[in-house]
């Protein structure tokens, strides 16, 4: 079934993002429900660096980070569970864009 003028300007507007520890920009707007957030699409037992990074260059996809650094300031770990992923991405979509609180 074709797709309407509404729904091909709705696809044209989602971004997908892939969320890796190891990307240089962070996502500092706030989280839109336009867009499409991949989270884990890499796990493993043990973390290998710049995978998720690697992956979503090599298909062309943007990568960001959470803005941990720019919102806590420096700290020693920056990477975070799925779960724990998934909930600040949650809470910084309901505060309007506060990571701080989320």
């Amino acid at each position: 079934q074709p797709q309407s003028q509404e729904q091909q300007q709705q696809r044209r507007r989602q971004r997908i993002i892939v969320m890796s520890p190891d990307a240089p920009l962070a996502l500092t707007e706030t989280p839109s429900l336009d867009d499409v957030y991949v989270v884990g699409g890499l796990c493993d037992y043990k973390r290998i660096a710049n995978a998720t990074l690697d992956r979503a260059e090599a298909a062309g996809v943007e990568a960001r980070r959470l803005p941990i650094e720019e919102t806590l300031g420096p700290i020693s770990i920056n990477i975070l569970t799925v779960n724990q992923t998934v909930e600040a991405l949650c809470r910084a979509y309901l505060s309007g864009g506060d990571w701080g609180g989320a």
